[in-house]
């Protein structure tokens, strides 16, 4: 009897290739790239890294104001371009027509309900409930009692 032992070789493993390093600017501009395929309103070349202020730590960019013919630009983190489009004299300005405009329903909405509160209350004047005599029994004949008046009793 022979004792054949089998060994297995194993396929050398695959080295992979050595990540290149890309510069800063390099991958600032790959991201802006994609954040301007979502955002059409980033201007190019203005995507940078805050290291102080109000966007301390974010990278922000500037974007177009959407307001038709209004020039101005603002500085957005890009966290926030989702729900930024306007610059911040155009934001002002919207927010106040929509404070007046939800002014303006609500006043519409209590003037509706007082009309419909008078509406009601003028129904239940019209509508009254009479007060209903009780009907004499048809056994006991019908008694009239004479209360006695005293003239000239202050």
């Amino acid at each position: 009897m022979s004792n054949a032992t089998a060994t297995v070789t194993k396929a050398p493993k695959a080295t992979k290739a050595p990540k290149v390093e890309k510069d800063e600017a390099a991958l600032l501009a790959e991201r802006e790239k994609n954040l301007r395929k979502k955002y059409h309103r980033i201007n190019p070349g203005t995507l940078r890294y805050e290291t102080d202020g109000h966007h301390k730590g974010k990278y922000t960019v500037e974007i177009r104001c959407a307001t038709r013919g209004c020039p101005n630009v603002r500085r957005v983190a890009t966290s926030d371009l989702f729900q930024v489009s306007l610059c911040e004299e155009c934001t002002a300005i919207a927010r106040a027509n929509k404070r007046k405009a939800a002014r303006k329903e609500a006043a519409a909405a209590r003037k509706e309900a007082a009309a419909a509160a008078e509406a009601k209350k003028g129904a239940r004047k019209a509508v009254k409930v009479k007060k209903q005599e009780p009907k004499p029994a048809e056994d006991a004949p019908a008694v009239q009692v004479d209360v006695p008046v005293e003239v000239g009793v202050n």
